[in-house]
């Protein structure tokens, strides 16, 4: 899987962490067309915005979503148990 090669310059969630705060990052994706990278919008996951009802699976970590260009508004989730969405990000200040 692409994604899970290093990218100079960005940091791997699983050795680094997330950010816990909301932050724009520029996040490493992979479809059929080729690697991708997108500025987005990081949201970590706050438990106090969920109920029982609609509270994420364990492992749920937060989701970015892409601000600007062909993807915006595509979000892309970070899990514990899944590398498939994105592993690599960089924050922008």
């Amino acid at each position: 899987m692409k994604n899970l090669e290093k990218r100079n310059g960005f940091k791997n969630r699983h050795i680094d962490g997330l950010p816990t705060e909301k932050v724009n990052m520029k996040v490493v994706t992979n479809d059929v067309d080729g690697e991708h990278i997108m500025l987005c919008e990081w949201k970590p996951f706050n438990k106090q915005e969920y109920n029982s009802e609609n509270m994420p699976a364990n492992g749920y970590l937060g989701t970015v979503k892409v601000i600007e260009g062909q993807f915006n508004g595509i979000g892309f989730h970070a899990w514990e148990q899944n590398n498939s969405e994105f592993i690599y990000y960089s924050v922008v200040n």
